[in-house]
């Protein structure tokens, strides 16, 4: 699986799509909650059954585009977050669970016929709204964010020169042949220098990678990656 998420990427950059593909489409629903938002209003207030319809059409089609939405997310999450549970990330699954819970909701509701107040339907829409908006900002901090360790770009070719080299004997930063050596707070990766003298000339059972295999610039992306995003933090050992 992440070899092939690995080559898809690779096949939008050649295309010369090199962003998160979560946040080219996640406007799609965004913009239909905020239609059913604005028509749902309009609608009760002048009493405008068509333009309820209107209201509930735009639902529909955002709860139908939240599922690529999520599906991609978890791709571009997979590829340039290593699956890093970052607090912005966890609050974005949180909120789009609940957004899930609200467009559901609301179309179930809205071919309710013990539905007898009629606010009750842009209510629905207000909460989907604002769940939205929070989704937005949650993501804007994840990127453009003050922290650095929230950008994206500088774990993107660490992360794929740990797919390729490391993952296969060391998912989730363990370690499958000798499991109480894991990468997480190794004092390997006290600095830099001590990481990649490591792993030009590693211990026992792991091979060694000379600069033909990783180039001393992918060590180094290598070791930002698993410090930065891989590694949690706690005392070396």
């Amino acid at each position: 699986m992440d070899r092939w998420i690995l080559g898809f990427y690779q096949l939008l950059t050649r295309l010369g799509f090199s962003d998160p593909l979560h946040a080219a489409i996640v406007h799609i629903p965004i913009g239909f909650v905020v239609g059913a938002f604005i028509f749902g209003w309009i609608g009760l207030v002048y009493d405008r059954e068509r333009i309820t319809q209107s209201a509930r059409h735009c639902a529909i089609a955002a709860f139908i585009f939240l599922f690529p939405v999520v599906f991609f997310g978890l791709m571009d999450w997979e590829h340039f977050y290593g699956r890093a549970w970052l607090a912005p990330i966890m609050i974005k699954v949180v909120l789009t669970g609940i957004l899930f819970v609200l467009l559901l909701a609301a179309l179930l509701l809205g071919y309710s016929e013990r539905v007898k107040a009629k606010w009750i339907l842009p209510a629905l829409y207000t909460a989907c709204f604002a769940t939205v908006i929070l989704l937005g900002w949650f993501g804007a901090r994840l990127v453009y964010g003050e922290n650095p360790e929230l950008t994206l770009m500088p774990y993107k070719s660490g992360y794929q020169v740990f797919v390729n080299s490391c993952k296969s004997c060391h998912p989730n930063g363990l370690n499958i042949v000798l499991g109480k050596k894991p990468i997480l707070n190794s004092s390997k990766l006290i600095d830099n220098n001590t990481f990649i003298t490591y792993l030009r000339n590693p211990e026992k059972t792991m091979p060694p990678f000379p600069r033909t295999v990783i180039a001393d610039h992918e060590a180094e992306e290598l070791y930002l990656y698993i410090t930065t995003i891989l590694n949690k933090p706690g005392t070396l050992r």
